[in-house]
């Protein structure tokens, strides 16, 4: 009716009716001179064209919904791809007040070897709680242990408490790291991970909280990703953290990007090592070394290297050893020399035994200890290069 401006009214018959698309309907509604029925019949027609252009609107608006809908979803995915061919971000402050030398001085950025870390990957402590317990439900599901049980040996910082000469306890454990991948390696075909590895990784098998995960990374444009490549995730227990130096499998691709859960512990960047992938694939698919790793392979006999747990606890594995802190909910990446020149590890950890016995990391030097928590989950996700 508020199209007619007044039906009961003929003298108001005489206006154009437009539809929603302001097209008209009618060049003008004639004048009454027609008796009630034939006008009836006629209002009738009107009205009908009126729905028609109505019909014609809602379908030209859904229509234009839709393709606004993929128009969006096309441009979304045009953004995550513009950001792919970017370059990483710049080495920042907050990188370099994260790294230390032995001695405890800091990482110029120009010396920085390719690590960057994004602070609240994880946004919340109940994100993160929420986050550990989705990934503890997949160890139970899929979880093997990734090695024979360890001997982990966690060394006294100066005399024990009591002031007795006898020699401080040493937290002396076996551990048993627990993962969870997709890479075939020792486990057993049950507890390989659907998302598979490599050049045949699933996205569509991905759990929806790690695809989350992912996509927060993504989302802040500090790194240039390709392709991802490979989800590993590494449980650790009883504030033993121990790590052996080593390089990821080649076949991961450039980018490395690890996410902490649980506790904060420091990652060290290191020539001491093996040259050799630390996980052994099931089947006997030959690994070709990147040409950076073969570049390294034989630059780690100028340095003092150390070998037993004690002497890496307390000196690290080199004088040259680069830490990195790592924070609880951060994403540490690494790429170029740090990924395929340096191994990382993990050190042993010392026991702090006042006020109470506690295993820390230490952070360049042993004045600054890092309290860790009883539980580490590690989330490494690995990306190939941008291709442009």
């Amino acid at each position: 009716e508020m199209l007619w401006g007044g039906v009961g009214e003929r003298s108001s018959l005489t206006q154009s009716v437009h539809s929603p698309l302001g097209l008209p309907l009618s060049r003008s509604i004639p004048p009454p001179a027609l008796d009630d029925a034939k006008l009836e019949a006629y209002d009738s027609e009107v009205r009908r064209g009126a729905r028609l252009g109505c019909v014609i609107w809602r379908r030209r608006m859904k229509r234009s919904y839709v393709m606004n809908s993929v128009w969006q979803s096309l441009r979304n995915a045009l953004g995550r791809r513009g950001s792919l061919t970017t370059s990483h971000r710049e080495f920042n402050k907050a990188d370099a007040e994260l790294m230390r030398r032995m001695g405890g001085t800091k990482v110029a950025p120009q010396e920085n070897p390719g690590v960057r870390v994004e602070l609240d990957i994880v946004p919340t402590i109940e994100n993160e709680m929420l986050l550990a317990a989705e990934m503890r439900t997949i160890r139970d599901q899929l979880g093997f242990i990734s090695s024979a049980p360890q001997q982990v040996m966690s060394v006294p910082l100066g005399a024990s408490s009591s002031g007795s000469r006898e020699k401080p306890n040493v937290l002396d454990a076996h551990v048993t790291p627990i993962r969870v991948t997709g890479r075939e390696e020792q486990q057993p075909r049950e507890k390989l991970a659907p998302w598979g590895y490599g050049d045949s990784f699933h996205r569509a098998e991905v759990p929806s909280s790690l695809a989350k995960l992912e996509q927060s990374i993504r989302d802040r444009r500090a790194f240039a990703l390709g392709d991802l490549r490979d989800i590993t995730i590494n449980f650790r227990g009883a504030s033993l953290f121990k790590l052996d130096p080593h390089l990821d499998p080649t076949e991961d691709g450039e980018n490395i990007v690890i996410i902490g859960l649980g506790s904060p512990t420091v990652l060290t960047f290191t020539r001491e090592g093996t040259p050799l992938d630390h996980h052994k694939s099931r089947g006997a698919r030959t690994r070709h070394a990147h040409p950076m790793e073969r570049h390294s392979a034989g630059q780690s006999g100028h340095r003092t290297a150390r070998r037993t747990a004690e002497e890496v606890a307390k000196s690290s594995w080199a004088d040259d050893d680069i830490d990195v802190a790592f924070p609880r909910r951060a994403a540490m990446h690494f790429c170029g020399e740090a990924r395929w020149s340096l191994r990382h590890a993990i050190r042993p950890g010392v026991i702090l035994a006042q006020p109470e016995q506690r295993v820390c990391d230490w952070f360049g030097t042993m004045n600054k200890l890092l309290p860790r928590e009883q539980e580490r989950i590690s989330i490494v996700m690995a990306f190939d290069s941008v291709r442009t």
